[in-house]
């Protein structure tokens, strides 16, 4: 992540850091088996690519000096990013013979962090 940070001055510090970035995801393989007791039929979604994608966020945070020696800091940070997987879907037909279809499917990905510190200064 790259981003850009601008502070405060004093006992109470505080900070605001947009940050830009890339994320990459793997859809897992999944198989599926559907029965009703005498017959059944198998499906597959095959594993995906490694997908690359913007990632943006924000983070802000306050730094509070509470003595000479020690400062508390609480961060808080969201991220986003939105990634367009294409999976194949392998099924049979009736007579047995295998059936490849490729669907793309959009993950969302949102995240919120929070953190808290103590920190020690020299």
């Amino acid at each position: 992540m790259f981003g850009l940070k601008a502070f405060s001055e004093g006992k109470t510090k505080a900070s605001i850091n947009p940050m830009l970035g890339v994320g990459a995801i793997i859809a897992p393989q999944v198989e599926i088996t559907a029965s009703n007791g005498g017959n059944s039929i198998d499906q597959r979604i095959r594993e995906s690519d490694a997908v690359l994608a913007l990632a943006i966020g924000i983070s802000a945070g306050v730094d509070i000096e509470a003595s000479d020696l020690i400062s508390i800091n609480l961060d808080v940070t969201y991220l986003h990013s939105n990634f367009e997987v294409d999976q194949e879907l392998e099924t049979f037909d009736m007579n047995g013979n295998p059936v490849v279809v490729t669907e793309t499917t959009d993950f969302p990905y949102g995240s919120i962090l929070l953190s808290a510190g103590i920190g020690f200064n020299f």
